[in-house]
């Protein structure tokens, strides 16, 4: 995934809910969540990319992924495994997620419904990270913490840069002191828009910083 990329990639502004389409433009789903491996140092690595609508009720949670865990149960007769793209088949990361091979080569999931475009909600998903694998949703929302145990916020983005293998790897985390929302861009220096949209995202995501990946606390 190093090529065609933003530097530094979001998992969230850049991957989530991103439509995915193959070589040859033919749409394939949309990205549900994010399989992210933890390795020794601590740091989590970009590993695939999650489709289904299975995966977005887990992310969804609450009443609302109830409901679309139950759709998805009745239709595949029991819990459906994801679509799992893996991230070297990557090729671009833009205003969609390009991939390198087509779509015959991919173990496509059923078409989605009207709930999969209409109920893409922002809401952190309720996984508790494990020590190996886990998906972007179980950090995005969790409370983050100094060394000396003072809350920072809560976890808005993770970001990544490619390691000397050219895997995405987590550098920093976006965190913000408020409730946690879509940032829509307009947190970053230099972002164009409409000037109400970009004073009111200021005002909302006051406070919201960078912090590096070695200084992340998650428990006080």
């Amino acid at each position: 995934m190093t090529r065609n990329r933003p530097d530094p990639l979001r998992v969230e502004f850049h991957l989530l809910d991103r439509q995915i389409v193959d070589l040859d433009g033919r749409p394939v789903g949309k990205v549900d969540d994010v399989e992210l491996t933890r390795d020794p140092d601590g740091t989590y690595r970009i590993t695939a990319l999650l489709v289904g609508q299975y995966v977005l009720a887990e992310r969804i949670g609450g009443l609302v992924g109830r409901l679309l865990r139950t759709l998805a149960r009745r239709r595949g007769g029991g819990a459906p495994e994801p679509l799992r793209i893996t991230a070297e088949h990557v090729q671009r990361v833009g205003s969609d997620v390009r991939l390198s091979l087509r779509a015959e080569l991919l173990d496509l999931p059923p078409s989605e419904t009207w709930l999969r475009d209409t109920l893409i909600a922002r809401i952190p998903g309720r996984a508790v990270p494990g020590d190996e694998v886990v998906r972007a949703s179980a950090l995005l929302g969790r409370p983050v913490y100094d060394a000396a145990g003072r809350r920072l916020g809560k976890v808005t983005d993770l970001i990544t840069r490619p390691d000397e293998h050219g895997r995405e790897r987590t550098v920093a985390v976006l965190v913000t002191p408020r409730r946690r929302g879509r940032l829509l861009g307009y947190e970053r220096e230099g972002q164009h828009g409409p000037w109400l949209l970009a004073r009111l995202a200021a005002f909302v995501h006051r406070g919201t910083r960078e912090v590096p990946w070695h200084e992340v606390r998650w428990k006080p």
